[in-house]
């Protein structure tokens, strides 16, 4: 049985479920992350320090304790537990394989955005540089013997530029547990059309002209509208069961974890997607696209014509199934990780999200 660890920082919940959907498919993973300030569950959480000294001793002891006889080193967001990665270049030394996958921001590329995004909403939104992004990935391509995993397709051709082979594996959810999440909240007093947006940067996500969209539409329709901010993780959850439309972001040009879910529960989702990216995504997609120009006409569309959103929740659902299952994407990474431990790579990016 391959084993593997999954490392150093909670991404909206997506390590814990990448080791659950490992595990479902017969790799032994466990979660070791920082605490997060939503509170994320980990396998083993880890306290972070402030200093570098501790930090390095800290990473020095979660390989005595836990790592020694882990088969793969999975990293996430191009981050370490030690500065300069230290950690990792140990592990590596020791002999362990490593793994990389970023998530969006973390290779995100300001000059790269500005060119095919006229919504880009600047570096500054996420400290973003293009300096920091390619060092970053310069240091994973050494670490990880020019092998990287990714989400979406997004940063393909950035990717490319380090890493030998990538291979895109697509978000995680657990659609069973947003299924209970939909039971447990399909009462409600309000029969009126719910719509939520849940911005975790305001300035990345739209919200600016997503409510000067809503506040016109309240003077014509009448509906209810919800900025879903300052709960936790199933607090949040909650929200979006009792929604009738999610509103994810207007700026970025491809979706998330938030859209993940809001399909999984088989809620009609708003996002904006650049063109070129909508058409690489797996067949049947079923999110509205949308910017920050269009959104009024997006939902008045939508609140004109309710019976629309029947037929859009019941593909987001089946979407969701097929290309984002935890369980269902534990099966690429299982089929990577084999690879990676006998370093069976070809050149070139490969995406998985069509293996089921």
């Amino acid at each position: 049985m391959i084993s593997a660890a999954q490392m150093p920082f909670e991404i909206a919940g997506q390590l814990q479920l990448t080791s659950e959907g490992l595990r479902y498919v017969g790799v032994n993973s466990r979660t070791i992350c920082v605490k997060h300030k939503f509170g994320y569950p980990s396998d083993i959480p880890v306290t972070e320090s402030k200093y570098k000294l501790i930090k390095l001793l800290s990473s020095l002891s979660i390989y005595s304790k836990y790592l020694r006889k882990v088969d793969i080193l999975h990293y996430h967001y191009g981050c370490s537990f030690s500065p300069l990665a230290i950690d990792v270049r140990l592990n590596k030394l020791l002999g362990k394989k490593i793994i990389v996958e970023f998530w969006g921001s973390d290779v995100r590329q300001p000059s790269v955005e500005k060119k095919r995004n006229p919504f880009y909403p600047g570096a500054d939104v996420y400290g973003e540089s293009d300096q920091i992004s390619n060092r970053r990935m310069r240091r994973w391509a050494k670490l990880t013997d020019g092998v990287a995993v990714i989400s979406d397709h997004s940063f393909n051709e950035q990717l490319l530029e380090h890493f030998k082979t990538v291979y895109i594996i697509g978000q995680r959810v657990d659609c069973s547990a947003m299924d209970k999440e939909v039971g447990r909240n399909n009462t409600q007093a309000d029969s009126r059309l719910t719509i939520v947006h849940a911005p975790s940067n305001q300035a990345a996500k739209g919200t600016d002209s997503i409510e000067k969209a809503i506040a016109k539409l309240h003077k014509k329709y009448d509906f209810i509208y919800k900025r879903i901010e300052g709960l936790s993780h199933s607090e949040a959850l909650g929200e979006y069961a009792r929604a009738d439309i999610v509103v994810d972001q207007l700026m970025l040009g491809c979706y998330g974890v938030l859209s993940c879910e809001a399909m999984a529960m088989g809620k009609p989702t708003i996002c904006y997607l650049m063109e070129d990216l909508a058409e690489g995504y797996p067949s049947g997609l079923p999110i509205i696209n949308a910017n920050i120009h269009t959104v009024h006409d997006v939902l008045e569309s939508l609140i004109q014509q309710p019976d629309q959103l029947v037929a859009i929740a019941k593909n987001s659902k089946q979407y969701a199934t097929d290309v984002h299952s935890h369980e269902v994407v534990a099966k690429r990474l299982h089929y990577v990780y084999k690879k990676h431990l006998i370093h069976d790579h070809l050149p070139g990016i490969f995406d998985l999200r069509g293996m089921k």
